[in-house]
C-alpha cells in the first residue's frame, strides 16, 4: 500500500494491448505499468520476478556465511557485494533482513510463491537446483517460528544455523561437560547455574530451541 501511494509499485500485466492502453493511465497513479503478454502472462511474470529475488536473497546469505568462515567484517563484506551483480540485493534486502526496514514480503508467502516456480519448472521435467535449495532455507526458517517476518530474514537464520557448531563448543566449555544432545533441555536445567553467568537467561531460551533440533 505504501509503495503504491507513492507510485512506485512495478504492475506487471497481461492482456489486449488495446485494453492496458485504455487502463494504463490508471494504473500509472500507482507506479510503472508494463504489459508483458497476453492474459494470463502477468501472474507468470509475477513468479519469474519473485523467483529471483528471493534466490538473490539466498545467494547472498550464502555470501555472507563465505564471509564470516573467511573472518571478513561484516560491513566490509557488504561494501565488497555492493560492487557485485548482488549489489541492488544487499541495497534493498539488507535492510529488511536486519529489520531496520519494515516487513516487505513475509516468509510465508515467498516459500509459497518459490513453490510455485519449482513445481512449474518441475512440471516440464526442469529441475531448479537453487530454488530448491532457497524453498528448503525458507521452510526450515518457517518451522522456527519466522513465517510472518521478511523473507530476507531467512539470511538470519542461515547464519544462526551455520554458528551451532561454536554456540555448542561455547556451552560445552562453559558446563565444563559434553552436550548431551538426546536430552537438551535436561542438560541446560541441570548446568543452569553455570550458563546463566556466561550467557544470560534470553540466550538460554535460544540455545534450548538450537539444540531440539541437533
Amino acid at each position: 500500500p505504501a509503495r503504491a501511494a507513492e507510485g512506485k509499485l512495478r504492475i506487471l500485466v497481461g492482456g489486449d494491448a488495446g485494453a492496458f492502453q485504455r487502463v494504463s493511465p490508471l494504473l500509472s497513479a500507482m507506479g510503472e505499468p508494463r504489459l508483458v503478454g497476453p492474459t494470463g502472462s502477468a501472474a507468470a511474470a509475477k513468479v519469474l520476478n519473485n523467483y529471483a529475488v528471493i534466490t538473490l536473497v539466498s545467494v547472498m546469505g550464502e555470501a555472507l556465511l563465505l564471509a564470516d568462515a573467511l573472518g571478513l567484517d561484516e560491513d566490509a563484506a557488504l561494501e565488497i557485494l555492493k560492487g557485485t551483480p548482488l549489489g541492488a540485493t544487499v541495497e534493498h534486502q539488507w535492510p529488511r533482513a536486519t529489520g531496520a526496514s519494515p516487513t516487505s514480503f513475509r516468509m510465508r508467502l515467498a516459500a509459497k510463491d518459490l513453490g510455485l516456480a519449482v513445481d512449474a519448472a518441475s512440471s516440464s521435467s526442469r529441475r531448479l537446483a537453487i530454488g530448491g535449495e532457497a524453498l528448503s532455507r525458507l521452510e526450515a526458517a518457517i518451522a522456527h517460528g519466522m513465517g510472518e517476518e521478511d523473507q530476507a530474514r531467512v539470511i538470519h537464520h542461515l547464519r544462526e544455523l551455520a554458528g551451532e557448531g561454536s554456540v555448542v563448543r561455547r556451552v560445552e566449555r562453559a558446563t565444563g561437560t559434553a552436550l548431551d544432545r538426546y536430552r537438551p533441555a535436561r542438560y541446560l536445567l541441570f548446568h543452569q547455574e553455570r550458563l546463566l553467568p556466561a550467557f544470560g537467561r534470553e540466550p538460554l531460551h535460544r540455545f534450548a530451541r538450537l539444540f531440539a533440533t541437533l
